[in-house]
């Protein structure tokens, strides 16, 4: 049987994936690169490494017959690039997208570039190194001995594939994941990167499901030219489902991901973290960002130590509607949990870290619990209204929350009239990487086994309709 591998490539974890033709995992490997220094001292990606593992892992699997490998793709993190000089040869480290930028540099380009109007075009919220035009655009005001030899930038998607390709190219995944480059009102590149001269350096603009003809080993392989990994998870719903459907893909940061609403930011939105991407199509995909899974881990941390519980006693509660109901119908302002780790972030971008509560009003661990999670998936719920529209009735979550069932049961509570689903789908980024060169290498039908989904609905008479923090006196 064919198959295909990804190079699934994350901050954290690199992995090696080979899906069959039914987009079964049939081999899997993953590893960690501590990071390297670049030549400020500010750890970044160990790009070196890198460079040697992608051609050599997949060497090694060409060389065998285990596998018989059809094509290859990449889903990696966004927001970085490599530059190339004379001869295509690399000439800086690739600096990680925390990097701090002065704050001159930052003041100086949105007084020449406007501090509303240019996030409002390209619907990128000010990220800092986050925004890679404001990387371009640091480069070349702080680092410009280094900026005038550049050829041309890569984002890292592409530059993965380059390293079997040698071919330069640009697609429209990375390019719309909160750059400040693509001006969404026009479809094209913004204005200031022309007047910057950093257009000029961007490669050509090709289709997410090209390819290129690689010989490798003595194998000939479609070598896809990379995909950003939150654009990625996308594709196997977007390919499969025919209703209109959101995405919120957990873990630490929850991205709400709707792929059907064309409506343009308003600034208003974009001060709540909202923020849109484009989709494999290239359309674009409106979103919004909550820091819930930091915040989730920051409480349950303090809960499990005031009741003097083992770590990971949170994985054995299970949904009480007894338990929610009371909580619904008497709130009390000493209860309520308010953000202690999201200021500046998500829907209340405020600073509520005055608000100190007295874990002691809570009678077990159990019933703690339950408020805080009641809490965050209303603030779940701020975040996700800034997106949702009423014909998309399908709400799927993905990642590190699927498993807390608590959370899913109240999601459904707060969205009656609307379908909350959970879905286990396993290496969705790679997944999607895979699908979108489906037709290159893949002649069996697409299942919607893939997804696997699991509904939730709460009981009856439970109503969370009411329930906001306002009614607590906290008066958000």
């Amino acid at each position: 049987m064919k198959t295909i591998a990804v190079f699934d490539i994350g901050k954290t974890n690199k992995k090696f994936i080979i899906f069959n033709q039914d987009y079964e995992i049939i081999f899997e490997k993953g590893l960690k690169f501590d990071e390297k220094e670049d030549e400020d001292g500010f750890h970044s990606e160990d790009i070196s490494r890198l460079e040697r593992w992608i051609p050599e892992t997949l060497k090694k699997f060409c060389s065998t017959n285990t596998y018989d490998i059809a094509a290859v793709n990449f889903s990696a993190y966004g927001a970085s690039l490599v530059h190339l000089g004379e001869n295509d040869k690399r000439l800086t480290m690739m600096y990680n997208y925390l990097k701090p930028i002065p704050d001159e540099v930052t003041y100086e380009f949105y007084q020449k570039y406007g501090e509303d109007a240019l996030p409002l075009e390209t619907e990128s919220p000010v990220l800092g190194m986050l925004n890679v035009g404001m990387h371009l655009y640091w480069l070349k005001t702080k680092k410009y001995s280094t900026f005038e030899k550049v050829k041309s930038s890569l984002n890292f998607p592409e530059y993965c594939s380059f390293l079997l390709t040698k071919k330069k190219y640009s697609q429209m995944t990375s390019l719309g994941s909160h750059t400040s480059l693509w001006d969404f009102k026009k479809n094209q590149y913004h204005g200031w990167t022309k007047k910057e001269g950093i257009q000029e350096l961007l490669p050509k603009l090709m289709p997410t499901d090209h390819s290129e003809d690689v010989v490798i080993e003595g194998k000939k392989l479609k070598v896809g030219i990379g995909l950003h990994d939150s654009s990625a998870a996308l594709i196997p719903y977007l390919k499969i489902l025919k209703s209109k459907f959101v995405l919120i893909s957990s873990g630490t940061w929850n991205i709400s991901m709707n792929p059907f609403n064309q409506s343009p930011l308003t600034l208003e939105e974009l001060k709540k973290d909202c923020l849109s991407y484009i989709s494999y199509e290239g359309k674009k995909v409106k979103s919004s960002r909550v820091f819930l899974g930091n915040e989730y881990e920051h409480w349950r941390q303090k809960l499990e130590q005031h009741f003097n519980k083992s770590s990971g006693y949170h994985k054995r509660i299970k949904f009480d509607p007894v338990i929610m109901n009371n909580l619904l119908i008497k709130p009390s302002e000493k209860r309520v949990f308010l953000p202690q780790t999201m200021k500046g972030t998500g829907p209340l971008p405020g600073d509520f870290s005055r608000h100190q509560i007295d874990l002691n009003v809570f009678e077990n661990f159990n019933e703690a619990y339950h408020q805080l999670i009641l809490d965050l998936t209303y603030i779940q719920k701020l975040s996700l209204d800034l997106i949702l529209e009423k014909e998309t009735k399908d709400i799927i979550v993905s990642g590190g929350f699927t498993s807390n069932e608590v959370f899913l049961n109240t999601l459904a509570g707060f969205y009656p009239d609307y379908n909350v689903y959970s879905t286990k789908l396993s290496r969705a980024s790679s997944l999607g990487a895979a699908m979108v060169l489906h037709d290159k290498w893949n002649k069996k039908p697409l299942s919607k086994d893939l997804l696997a989904f699991k509904d939730f609905k709460p009981p009856g008479f439970l109503d969370f309709g009411e329930y906001q923090y306002s009614k607590v006196g906290t008066n958000v």
